[in-house]
């Protein structure tokens, strides 16, 4: 979904955005480890005055079972996030522009199956068509 957003976009706003996804794929591992002791440290990390302007209390992230496995599962994410972006974004580029095109002149949309008449697959039997039925 990201990588269809960017490829949306034009000229340098597209280049900043491919920036700020990739830059932390780039980072070692040390790297990331600061960074995000620092947004997570519970005494003064930027999260934890951020659930203090909320009226939430602290939450020792690092140091609690219940928080600490998620919290590593989404640092990796968006640590990773930006190389799979840049390998979608290079796929939806190759799609050439006549698959557009005929996709426009069929009117493939969502919900309506290609070739197929609006009122032949509809409510509950929809999940039983196929296009090509």
């Amino acid at each position: 979904m990201i990588a269809l957003g960017v490829s949306r976009l034009k000229g340098r706003l597209q280049a900043a955005i491919l920036a700020l996804f990739f830059l932390p794929y780039i980072l070692p591992v040390s790297v990331i480890y600061l960074i995000w002791d620092w947004v997570l440290n519970f005494q003064f990390g930027i999260s934890m005055h951020i659930l203090d302007l909320l009226g939430i209390d602290r939450i020792p992230i690092t140091k609690s079972r219940i928080w600490f496995m998620p919290a590593v599962g989404i640092v990796t994410l968006w640590w990773t996030a930006g190389f799979s972006n840049i390998l979608f974004l290079a796929g939806l580029r190759s799609i050439p522009a006549e698959i557009y095109e005929a996709a426009a002149l069929d009117t493939a949309r969502a919900g309506r199956p290609s070739g197929g008449s609006p009122d032949r697959c509809s409510g509950r039997s929809r999940a039983l068509c196929s296009p090509s039925s």
